[in-house]
C-alpha cells in the first residue's frame, strides 16, 4: 500500500492543476487540512494516485469513464463534493478542459434544439395577436415538454377550408432530442389568446443532445490515431471505406465548394429509392413541396413521381441551386400543375424517387459517429452520359450474333469503370473493340463520339469530365453496326 510520501506529491499535482492559486506550503492550512488530511485517508490514498494517472491520457480517461464502481465509490470523495451526481458535473468540466488543450482544441458539441410549427386554430377571422415566446407543450402534465414560439403574429388568421389558422415558428424550451416531437403532440398553449379553439403542431426535428463525455474523449483519441485529421485522403477513405466506388474531396477555398465553411466530399452513388410522403396539400405556386429526402434532381426528374387519386397530376422539379445542391440538406421543390391536381387541404401521398444513400454517408461524419471535427458536406458528383456510335468490320465467316454482345461488354465496361474527373479517350474505346476476337477494325470516323443528347453529328477525340464530373454510357446509348 502507497505511503503518504507516495500519495501526497499526486494529490497536490491534482489540487494544484484544479486551484492554481492554491497554497500547497507545508505548515499552510491548505497543506494540512486539504491535502494531507486526504493523503492519510488509507481507504482512499491509492485512489488519489490512480485519479491522476487515469486523467492524464484520453484512453485513460475514457476508461475511467466506463469504470462505475470506482466513480460510485470514489469520485464525490476526490471532488470533495456531497454526492456522485455533483462529482460527475465537476469531472464532465475537467473533460472539456482537458480535450481543449490537445491538437488544435476539441470542444463539446453544444447540442440544438428542435424546431417546428405550431398551427392555432380560432373561433372566426377576427384579428389576433400571438406573442413570441408565448409558451406551448405537450399534454402530459406529470412531466410536460414545453416550448416556446420564435415570432409574433398580428393580423387575421387565414381561412383554410373553413378552418381560421395562424401557423408560427416553434423551438423547443432546451437542448435534446427529447424535443423531437411527433405532430399533434403540442396541443397546450398558453396565453388566453380569445377566440382560440386548439393547437398543434409539426414534427419537431433537429434536437441533439449535448455530447457526452465518452463522445469527446472518443473524438480525440479518433484524431490521434491520425485518422482523417485535415487530410483529404483521410477524408476520402471515410466513404470509400464505406463501400463507395469513387469520391473526391475539395478542400475549404477550392472553387466547388462555392466558398462553404468545409470540404464537400462528392460521391459516385446512383442508388434509387421510392420514398413515400405524406402531408397536406397546400395552394399550387412556385414555391412547391421540399421532400422529405433529398436529393430527387439527380436521378430521375419527374419520372416515378405520383400522387395517389390522382394519375394525371404532373410535376416540375426545381433544383436547389445552393451550396448544399445535390446533398442531402439540399431544398429541391416539386411544383404540381396540370388539371388532375389535388384539392387544397387534402391529405396527399406523393411517391418519389430519391437518393437515400447520401444521407447514409453524410451521417458517417456526424455525431454518434463523428470520424471529422468540420463540417464534412456528402454530395452526388455530376453524372455526365455520353453516347458512342461506330460500324465495326468482322473478319469473313465471324458470326455477329456471338461477337456484338462481346463489344457491348467490353465498351460499357471500360467506361463505366471511369472514376470522377477521368476522361474517355476514343482511342480506348476503339482499342477495346479490335482486341475482341474476330474484330477486323473499326471503322473511322466513328458516327459519334460525344456527350450524349448533342445535336449533330460530333466526333470528339477525348471526352472530359470536370472535377465534380464521372462518365457514364448507358446500353441505350451505344450503336453497333457490323458491316
Amino acid at each position: 500500500m502507497a505511503t503518504l510520501e507516495d500519495v501526497l506529491p499526486a494529490v497536490v499535482t491534482a489540487a494544484t492543476t484544479e486551484f492554481p492559486n492554491l497554497d500547497v506550503q507545508d505548515g499552510s492550512v491548505e497543506h494540512d487540512v486539504f491535502l494531507k488530511s486526504p493523503a492519510l485517508l488509507v481507504d482512499s490514498e491509492d485512489k488519489y494516485q490512480q485519479f491522476v494517472t487515469r486523467t492524464s491520457t484520453p484512453s485513460a480517461f475514457l476508461d475511467l469513464l466506463n469504470d462505475t464502481t470506482f466513480i460510485n465509490s470514489y469520485l464525490a470523495q476526490i471532488f470533495n463534493v456531497p454526492t456522485t451526481a455533483q462529482a460527475l458535473v465537476l469531472l464532465s468540466a475537467q473533460v472539456d478542459t482537458f480535450c481543449a488543450s490537445y491538437g488544435k482544441g476539441y470542444t463539446r458539441n453544444p447540442g440544438k434544439v428542435s424546431t417546428g410549427t405550431e398551427t392555432l386554430t380560432f373561433s372566426g377571422p377576427a384579428a389576433v395577436t400571438v406573442v413570441a415566446g408565448s409558451v406551448c407543450q405537450t399534454p402530459d402534465p406529470s412531466l410536460p415538454i414545453t416550448f416556446v414560439t420564435l415570432t409574433t403574429f398580428t393580423g387575421s388568421p387565414i381561412n383554410v377550408g373553413g378552418k381560421f389558422l395562424v401557423s408560427v415558428p416553434l423551438q423547443a424550451s432546451v437542448v435534446g432530442t427529447n424535443g423531437n416531437v411527433p405532430a399533434n403532440n403540442i396541443t397546450v398553449f398558453s396565453g388566453g389568446i380569445p377566440g382560440l379553439i386548439s393547437a398543434t403542431n409539426t414534427d419537431m426535428a433537429g434536437g441533439e443532445d449535448v455530447e457526452t463525455d465518452a463522445s469527446l474523449l472518443g473524438r480525440v483519441i479518433a484524431g490521434f490515431q491520425g485518422t482523417s485529421i485535415d487530410t483529404l485522403s483521410g477524408v476520402r477513405n471515410v466513404v470509400l471505406n464505406a463501400g463507395v466506388f469513387d469520391a473526391a474531396v475539395f478542400r475549404v477555398g477550392d472553387p466547388e465548394t462555392n466558398n462553404r465553411p468545409g470540404p464537400d466530399v462528392l460521391v459516385i452513388s446512383e442508388q434509387a429509392d421510392t420514398v413515400t410522403d405524406l402531408f397536406v396539400f397546400e395552394p399550387v405556386d412556385l414555391s412547391g413541396y421540399v421532400p422529405s429526402v433529398q436529393p430527387l434532381n439527380t436521378l430521375n426528374g419527374t419520372s416515378g413521381m405520383s400522387v395517389a387519386g390522382h394519375p394525371n397530376c404532373q410535376f416540375l422539379v426545381v433544383p436547389d441551386t445552393s451550396v448544399n445542391a445535390r446533398s442531402n440538406r439540399a431544398q429541391d421543390r416539386v411544383v404540381f400543375y396540370g388539371t388532375d391536381v389535388p384539392v387544397v387541404g387534402e391529405n396527399v401521398q406523393f411517391t418519389y424517387v430519391a437518393n437515400k444513400q447520401i444521407g447514409t454517408l453524410q451521417a458517417l461524419y456526424e455525431p454518434p459517429n463523428e470520424q471529422l471535427f468540420f463540417d464534412v458536406l456528402v454530395k452526388t458528383a455530376l453524372r455526365l452520359d455520353v453516347a458512342i456510335s461506330m460500324d465495326v468490320v468482322l473478319y469473313t465467316g465471324v458470326d455477329s450474333s456471338t461477337v456484338t454482345p462481346l463489344i457491348q461488354t467490353a465498351i460499357l465496361s471500360l467506361v463505366n469503370a471511369l472514376k470522377i474527373g477521368q476522361e474517355l479517350d476514343q482511342s480506348a474505346v476503339i482499342a477495346a473493340v479490335q482486341n475482341i476476337s474476330g474484330v477486323q477494325r473499326v471503322n473511322q470516323p466513328l458516327n459519334f463520339f460525344g456527350p450524349a443528347g448533342t445535336v449533330g453529328q460530333v466526333v470528339d477525340n477525348v471526352i472530359t469530365a470536370a472535377s465534380t464530373q464521372y462518365i457514364r454510357l448507358a446500353s441505350g446509348n451505344l450503336t453497333l453496326t457490323v458491316v
